[in-house]
C-alpha cells in the first residue's frame, strides 16, 4: 500500500468533522499484518498491527463478550509467528487505541483503480503525510467519549498560504 495523493471530505452542511481520505496504489492484504496484544485489567485484549506501508489494525476480544462481527473469528498472526483465532471482536476508534498503542487516525481509503472507499486507520505518520498533500494540517485533541479520554486527530481549517 503506498500513498499516491490526498483528499478531504468537508462534510459541510453536517454535524461530521471532515474526513482525510487517502488514495492509495492498492489496499494492503490483511494477511501482512502481525498484530502484538495487551492484556486489559478487565480481562480483554487489545490487538494491535502497524505494518510498515503505515497501516494499522486493532481489535478488542473479550471471551465472555464474542458478538462483535456478528460473532465471525479472524485469524490473526502474531509478532511470535503463531497464529491465533478470536472469535467476535469489537473493533474500535484510533482514538480510544492511542491510550494504548502508538498513534494513529481514522481515515476513508480509496484505491486508485477501484471505484469504492474504505474505512480504516493509519499512523499519524502517514496521515501527517496525507495533510500535507491536502493542504491541511492535524490537531490533536482530546475527548471524553465512553467515560474515556480520547487522543483524537482532527482536520484543522485549511493551512494558510504563503504569501
Amino acid at each position: 500500500m503506498k500513498l499516491i495523493g490526498a483528499d478531504v471530505r468537508w462534510n459541510i452542511g453536517w454535524a461530521n468533522h471532515p474526513e482525510l481520505i487517502l488514495i492509495v496504489d492498492e489496499m494492503l492484504n490483511p494477511n501482512e499484518q502481525i498484530y502484538s496484544s495487551t492484556e486489559l485489567p478487565n480481562g480483554s485484549t487489545l490487538y494491535h498491527s502497524q505494518h510498515e506501508s503505515g497501516m494499522v489494525s486493532f481489535f478488542c476480544h473479550d471471551r465472555r463478550h464474542e458478538r462483535g462481527y456478528g460473532g465471525h473469528s479472524f485469524a490473526l498472526t502474531m509478532e511470535d509467528g503463531s497464529i491465533i483465532s478470536i472469535k467476535g471482536p469489537w473493533s474500535s476508534r484510533a482514538g480510544a487505541m492511542n491510550n494504548h498503542f502508538p498513534h494513529c487516525v481514522d481515515v476513508i481509503l480509496r484505491e486508485a483503480c477501484v471505484n469504492g472507499n474504505y474505512s480504516g486507520a493509519v499512523s499519524l505518520e502517514l496521515a501527517n503525510r496525507a495533510a500535507e498533500m491536502a493542504d491541511v494540517t492535524l490537531g490533536k485533541a482530546i475527548k471524553q467519549r465512553d467515560m474515556m479520554d480520547d487522543i483524537c486527530y482532527e482536520i484543522q481549517q485549511p493551512k494558510p498560504v504563503a504569501p
